[in-house]
């Protein structure tokens, strides 16, 4: 909502005013009392309020002058009315007398050209959410003056940030739930050329379908703490939550992890929302018919795996095996490599008895077999591996992907291999192209999604993780005309990385597209994250 002043008050939850001043540590089982903290933006008093009462909780466990630590409370907020509310609201809580509450220190005022402000330890809350065309002009003019990060057509939480972050004492967080979009859009790029190049950015926690507030608004909020200290090699956590009870949990679910960074084009986490006009012609690859899996863990690979069985272990037991380091190089090494398979065609332990050769090797390496977690636990079975070999896989053609890896060449192994569990693998039900897909997962356009959505590893190289698989987004192949799936499988064929790119264009894809025939094959509650160009910038939001 917009005051007579220009200003916008959305109100916090409690429950997200509770889980932001633990996550700093400002919590009452601990001593509070030196702690100098700041609420920018006080309006109804959610911060204010439980500040208060957690300093107070602290002052009875740990028996400081509470009047004293209530000096190192410093709320602003310009709107008088809400100030006197505050006070009211705090007497009555607590029993201070109107004395007694002059100890905090309230400041009617505007936070961004309040001067003469302490260093803090803390800075916390929710800054105001107006646009730039409800600022009003005088006011724009002046705050473009005192800040670098306002610029462009910024909300006015922007120069929020920029000042509350000059006011950190050394090692001093700041936490704030406020909208996500400057993460991403024009008008907050200098903000994040501020931060990247002087704090550490700790933890964002994205709520877009959450409902933080205590008004049903749009305003795309996320959680972000930053650390006033240099910014290092430390990744930043980044998750995501889709109801405000999840706060309420200490294994709030942080599923990736970013280096923040920044040149001029620069954008934070994978948070780029598909046009809703375009989402047609996009999917995820599981919903597409393909299935992702990874290859098979054995718990003890010296002795499970090797070149050398034939004559020492019956032949109907041996799987030839592909590791990653057959794929390097842009190169498909062929593998020598055996793994013992000790299932029979039901998925059952095999009987040694009947495996005379084998029941000797097994025999041979039995005390180091059953020092393995799963041989502790299933003691008779101390001879099998950790995962069950799929006999259909083998002859299977799959798309074959390295953890980690350096390669533009995507590999297909057209029934020859298993792979072990350092390679992921794609194959296709009814008759859907790995090639094609092979050619998709080459394009620049997956690839940087993939750096988005994984940690990078050596020098940059992206990590195909089956969850980053299953999050990737390509075009729906389901629906996209013959002639463009047999160029792309040709492109692919050839090695050719220009005509490939050419191919994952938006008009290229959007002029291939058949609307007709098949369901779009995705869940439209998903949200799709990747990167430039066909992606909503959005430079304005709802509040």
């Amino acid at each position: 909502m917009i005051d007579k002043l220009g200003r916008g008050s959305i109100y916090t939850k409690r429950e997200v005013v509770e889980f932001m001043l633990d996550k700093v540590g400002y919590i009452e089982t601990k001593d509070l009392s030196k702690i100098k903290i700041l609420e920018p933006s006080s309006g109804n008093g959610a911060f204010v309020i439980e500040i208060t009462r957690r300093l107070f909780e602290s002052s009875k466990l740990f028996g400081f002058d509470l009047l004293k630590a209530l000096e190192n409370l410093f709320f602003v907020e310009i709107d008088h009315l809400k100030i006197k509310e505050i006070k009211s609201h705090i007497s009555s809580l607590f029993g201070f007398s109107a004395k007694e509450i002059e100890y905090i220190h309230f400041f009617n005022e505007d936070f961004l050209i309040l001067e003469d402000l302490p260093e803090f330890d803390l800075v916390i809350g929710n800054p105001p959410y107006v646009r730039w065309d409800n600022i009003i002009p005088e006011n724009r003019q002046v705050y473009k003056k005192r800040f670098s990060s306002f610029s462009g057509r910024s909300d006015i939480y922007i120069p929020f940030f920029e000042k509350s972050l000059l006011q950190l004492a050394p090692e001093g967080i700041l936490s704030f739930i406020c909208s996500n979009r400057w993460y991403k859009s024009s008008y907050g790029k200098k903000l994040r050329k501020i931060i990247s190049q002087n704090f550490q950015v700790n933890s964002v926690i994205d709520m877009e379908k959450a409902q933080p507030f205590q008004e049903n608004v749009t305003a795309y909020p996320s959680i972000i703490n930053i650390q006033n200290k240099l910014p290092n090699s430390s990744l930043t956590n980044y998750g995501c939550i889709d109801r405000i009870a999840e706060l309420g949990k200490e294994e709030v679910k942080f599923s990736h992890k970013y280096q923040i960074t920044y040149n001029s084009d620069s954008r934070w986490f994978v948070d780029y929302d598909i046009a809703i006009e375009n989402r047609k012609y996009y999917a995820k690859i599981t919903a597409l018919g393909f299935e992702i899996g990874i290859g098979i863990a054995t718990g003890k690979d010296s002795v499970f795996i090797s070149d050398d069985f034939h004559g020492k272990i019956e032949e109907e037991l041996l799987v030839p095996l592909l590791k990653n380091t057959h794929l390097k190089g842009d190169v498909f090494m062929d593998s020598s490599l055996m793994v013992i398979d000790c299932m029979d065609e039901k998925g059952k332990l095999i009987d040694l008895n009947n495996y005379p050769l084998a029941k000797k090797y097994f025999s041979d390496h039995k005390e180091t077999l059953q020092k393995r977690h799963i041989a502790k636990k299933h003691p008779s079975n101390w001879y099998r591996t950790i995962d069950k070999i799929k006999k259909d896989l083998i002859a299977k053609p799959k798309i074959l992907l390295p953890d980690i890896s350096g390669n533009k060449q995507i590999f297909i192994d057209f029934g020859n291999y298993y792979p072990h569990h350092n390679l992921y693998y794609i194959t296709a039900k009814n008759d859907l192209s790995l090639e094609a897909l092979a050619g998709i997962l080459m394009s620049d356009f997956v690839r940087s999604q993939l750096l988005l959505l994984s940690s990078q590893m050596n020098g940059g190289y992206p990590r195909w993780q089956s969850q980053n698989l299953k999050s990737l987004l390509i075009p729906n192949v389901t629906k996209l005309k013959k002639d463009w799936i047999s160029n792309m499988v040709t492109a692919y064929n050839s090695n050719d990385l220009v005509e490939i790119n050419r191919l994952m264009q938006f008009e290229i894809i959007q002029n291939e597209f058949q609307d007709s025939g098949q369901l779009v094959l995705f869940d439209p509650e998903s949200t799709y994250k990747v990167s430039d160009p066909l992606f909503i910038n959005q430079s304005t939001h709802n509040h």
